[in-house]
């Protein structure tokens, strides 16, 4: 940081602490402007102005030097962190707190604070390793399978092993936590007694770097589940394309985890508990303050076998994937692409409402299969003239499928873009299932094909237009 950003920042985080620190203090103290009160600790109050410390820190500070690397929910963190330390400090010197803490305040302690700040977000900065415990994954027969950035393993003896000493159990709710720490209850559970409880469970293990001070939902939690919804969306793909290859089907056994409770469809059978390991605490593993409604998981649960798996790895090229997801700096924009257009297949999949799912797919389909066409062409010209060429052979076909393509399924874009219309028919249905299978064919023939795309040791969107448009000219 420069010395001029620095003068900058230390003023405006000046401002901040005082302008929110009139909101800390006794209840007689603080002008309620009719808001609700929150204790704070030893009889001091804030009220709700309080609560957008965190945003206001980002904002004002940590986006001028992190660049968006630093979410609102550690941003959060931080200032319920940097306004516990000032706030000791002036517990140091006053003995009873008369006045709100603005009164208080000192350039020292805000000064001290100012530093003390950027280094305790610093100081989280690391590779982090996340788990997700999951049932929406089986493993029958395999021990484990890496799939993109993520390694799916069995919950088992040699697994838990592997695992810090102490796991932090997962409460049913928070009253049951509190009463645990009231009890004096051990809070954490042993990797035999982990098992006990999740044995035939899944784990899927994925390390990302970040900043990341306790269990919220940092970008690190952010980073882990996209990385987790690209595996997702991969099997769902591998599922389609399996089961509707010509001449043979190779069917992905899947369950729907819904059920009906008291006339309620839930599907919230078993609830996916997060965990993250940091290298600083070798010995705990921690859970991340989440839950399963808020991260939006898919309903369903994918079985893999050895004969699945094998049938995953030879049709649906699932080396060049890992490859691809494990090396995206090497493979640049066609990562880019893909990612992205994962991205938002994983939105359509976990999505109720037919016609959202079908925003989705056609977004997942333009991201994967567009190549900017030129002026004389339009983006439907370009869309089905790419997907009739990787999924038919002759001119004849190819010339009906861009056709079929136009009439139905671009239709239908333009008619729930364009006039608002709700997927309702029977037609509406099957379209919207032909588009899905269009974005399946197209992400499993970028991936088999990757070594198409590159030029000149990069990998680029301007090859993959280059190859549709020689296709063309045969």
């Amino acid at each position: 940081m420069n010395v001029k950003l620095e003068k900058v920042l230390r003023k405006i985080f000046k401002a901040l602490i005082i302008n929110i620190f009139k909101n800390i203090g006794p209840l007689s103290k603080i002008n309620p402007k009719k808001l609700q009160f929150y204790e704070f600790e030893n009889g001091l109050y804030f009220n709700e102005v309080y609560l957008s410390g965190g945003v206001l820190l980002k904002e004002l500070v940590l986006d001028k030097i992190y660049k968006n690397e630093v979410n609102e929910s550690t941003s959060y963190e931080l200032f319920q962190y940097i306004a516990k330390t000032i706030y000791d400090k002036i517990k140091s010197r006053i003995g009873v707190i008369e006045d709100t803490l603005n009164t208080y305040l000192e350039d020292e302690e805000i000064d001290c604070a100012f530093s003390e700040m950027f280094k305790k977000l610093d100081d989280s900065y690391g590779e982090y390793t996340l788990y997700l415990l999951t049932n929406l994954i089986s493993l029958r027969d395999i021990e484990t399978v890496d799939i993109g950035k993520a390694k799916v393993k069995n919950l088992n003896e040699t697994v838990v092993k592997k695992l810090p000493e102490n796991i932090e159990q997962s409460f049913k709710s928070v009253f049951y936590e509190a009463w645990v720490e009231m009890a004096h209850i051990n809070k954490y559970l042993s990797p035999t007694q982990f098992l006990e409880e999740f044995k035939g469970r899944v784990i899927l293990e994925i390390s990302v770097e970040g900043y990341h001070l306790n269990n919220e939902m940092s970008k690190v939690f952010e980073k882990f589940l996209r990385e987790y919804k690209h595996v997702f969306s991969y099997l769902s793909v591998c599922k389609d394309f399996l089961g509707n290859v010509n001449l043979n089907s190779y069917i992905i056994e899947t369950e729907d985890m819904g059920t009906y409770e008291d006339g309620v469809y839930s599907f919230n059978k078993v609830p996916q508990i997060f965990y993250i390991y940091n290298e600083n605490q070798p010995k705990l593993l921690k859970r991340i303050n989440t839950e399963f409604q808020k991260v939006k998981l898919p309903k369903i649960l994918i079985k893999i076998d050895k004969d699945s798996l094998e049938n995953i790895k030879k049709r649906c090229c699932l080396d060049n994937f890992n490859e691809i997801l494990q090396n995206q700096t090497k493979y640049d924009e066609i990562s880019e692409k893909i990612t992205r257009s994962m991205d938002w297949f994983y939105k359509g999949i976990i999505e109720e409402d037919r016609t959202n799912e079908a925003i989705a797919l056609f977004i997942s389909l333009e991201i994967l299969m567009s190549t900017k066409p030129d002026r004389y062409s339009s983006l439907s010209d370009e869309l089905a003239e790419n997907l009739a060429i990787i999924t038919q052979s002759g001119v004849e076909d190819r010339y009906q499928a861009k056709k079929d393509f136009k009439k139905n399924i671009y239709q239908l874009r333009n008619n729930i873009m364009h006039r608002g219309t709700k997927i309702s028919t029977p037609a509406d249905f099957r379209n919207l299932k032909t588009l899905r299978n269009c974005i399946v064919w197209s992400l499993r023939w970028i991936i088999k094909n990757i070594e198409i795309l590159k030029d000149d040791g990069k990998y680029t969107t301007e090859k993959l237009k280059e190859y549709f448009e020689k296709q063309k000219l045969k």
